[in-house]
């Protein structure tokens, strides 16, 4: 399989050219999906897998290398728009990420999985290496527990409401240590950094 999105492209045409399809092909197609309202991404995606253009094992491999990349990438987008200097991106990158990772925390503890997000924070997480899944928080761990609770009728209240205690008190560790991060991060910026930061969301 190709080993970057570059590869892949230029494997997807050749199965286009091997398939006979054009791309104005894919484009009718996708417009009569369109009027007939059954137009989505799922559908796209099937049309081009059983049009033998791309594999399921093209697809997850594409979206593992954009979910490894971008992180990257939206940092060192963060670092332009900072106007910060490599010297300075050096102290301000850990400080930053750190206020990422108990955002993304505290808003794994705050909504289910349900797919929609928060959509607070403008720049993710990086990723803990290469492949690695990441470790499930105490605080997602603990809400995963109180709905599969609240999920069963016959749970004793006394069980649910001590899982309420544990996740408030989660939820104050994790605030408690964003509002500190943000306060140490706020000492080494200027005021037009601060301003772009308190736009994205990093900081409040």
């Amino acid at each position: 399989q190709p080993a970057d999105p570059r590869a892949m492209l230029q494997q997807i045409r050749g199965n286009m050219q091997n398939a006979g399809v054009t791309p104005q092909d894919i484009a009718q197609n996708l417009r009569q999906q369109r009027q007939n309202g059954t137009l989505t991404p799922q559908s796209i995606q099937q049309q081009l897998i059983d049009n033998g253009i791309v594999s399921q094992d093209m697809i997850s491999q594409f979206q593992n290398q954009m979910q490894n990349r971008n992180p990257q990438v939206r940092m060192n987008t963060l670092q332009a728009q900072l106007g910060a200097s490599n010297d300075e991106w050096a102290i301000l990158s850990p400080k930053i990420q750190r206020i990422l990772d108990l955002t993304a925390e505290l808003a794994k503890g705050t909504v289910t999985n349900n797919g929609r997000g928060v959509g607070m924070v403008t720049v993710a997480a990086q990723p803990q290496g290469q492949g690695a899944a990441p470790t499930p928080s105490v605080l997602a761990t603990t809400l995963a527990e109180l709905n599969a609770l609240l999920a069963d009728e016959n749970a004793p209240p006394s069980d649910i409401k001590l899982k309420l205690t544990v996740l408030r008190e989660a939820r104050d560790r994790v605030k408690s240590d964003l509002t500190a991060a943000r306060s140490d991060l706020l000492s080494f910026l200027t005021l037009r950094q601060e301003g772009i930061l308190l736009t994205l969301a990093v900081l409040e």
